[in-house]
């Protein structure tokens, strides 16, 4: 009995962990799976008309420890714009294509499906 409730409690945590996993939009899932946090400065390629949501684009370098091979990985993820997001080097008014952006975020929603940009800064370049 005790082995039965073990195995299906061990199912039963590890199909809810997968779900939370999945849950994340693809673009910000490393290459284990686990949720990425931090993404290299990318470059904007679409802003939706309302200005509450941007596209961007960035490349990971996808290092392995110990093994000498190596990619870049190009990302693309939409990200969305609240009344708390913070703004340097720019406003939102400097939200366009092609503007060259670093972006901290955190995910929201019932699924954590919703990207938030918490601040934008806007790199030279731009």
């Amino acid at each position: 009995m005790f082995k039965k409730a073990a195995l299906i409690l061990t199912a039963f945590v590890s199909l809810t962990i997968a779900n939370v996993s999945n849950a994340l939009p693809v673009a910000f899932l490393g290459h284990m799976g686990k949720a990425i946090t931090e993404i290299p400065p990318g470059t904007i390629h679409k802003v939706n008309p309302d200005g509450r949501t941007f596209q961007l684009s960035w490349v990971m370098h996808m290092g392995f420890h110990g093994v000498i091979a190596a990619s870049d990985q190009a990302h693309e993820g939409t990200f969305n714009v609240t009344d708390h997001t913070a703004f340097s080097g720019g406003s939102r008014a400097n939200l366009v294509k092609g503007a060259h952006v670093q972006v901290t975020f955190h995910f929201e929603g019932s699924n954590s499906d919703a990207v938030i940009a918490d601040t934008v800064q806007f790199l030279a370049g731009s």
